[in-house]
């Protein structure tokens, strides 16, 4: 049954194309969708050039069922290899929850902090659940 549903679920987005122009609504739909039914926190990684078109996307890193031990170096290291202007961040709350916790929000500040010195911007951070995602950009969290 969960298999089923997971499958239509899956069915209904489109795959995010390399050279596809993405906002967080793009992406925080798809992801939700892809992230919905695994049980322990992913983070991945959206690469993008000047126009928001997708360069790359990379599952970054998989972590336990409360948290994933994040390095930006490793998030950042992508964008350079991926020669990106800008990225996004999306991780999963396996809980179904959205709310960011204190260490989401200190992550997206290290993470918009390296970005900035790199000349790489941090467009969002977006958090997905069950059925929904939150985008910090949106909220006012990550600011620019």
């Amino acid at each position: 049954m969960l298999l089923c549903e997971f499958a239509k679920r899956y069915a209904l987005k489109p795959p995010l194309e390399l050279g596809q122009i993405c906002s967080s609504k793009v992406i925080g739909e798809y992801m939700s969708a892809k992230l919905a039914l695994r049980k322990q926190e992913v983070l991945w990684g959206v690469y993008l050039d000047t126009k928001n078109q997708i360069l790359a996307q990379e599952e970054i890193f998989v972590g336990t069922l409360n948290e994933a031990t994040v390095h930006p170096r490793e998030i950042l290291k992508l964008a350079l290899k991926y020669s990106a202007a800008r990225f996004i961040v999306v991780h999963n709350h396996p809980s179904g929850q959205v709310t960011p916790s204190p260490n989401d929000i200190a992550l997206t500040r290290r993470l918009q902090a390296c970005g900035e010195l790199l000349g790489i911007a941090l467009l969002d951070h977006i958090i997905v659940g069950e059925h929904t995602y939150l985008s910090m950009r949106e909220e006012k969290i990550l600011i620019r």
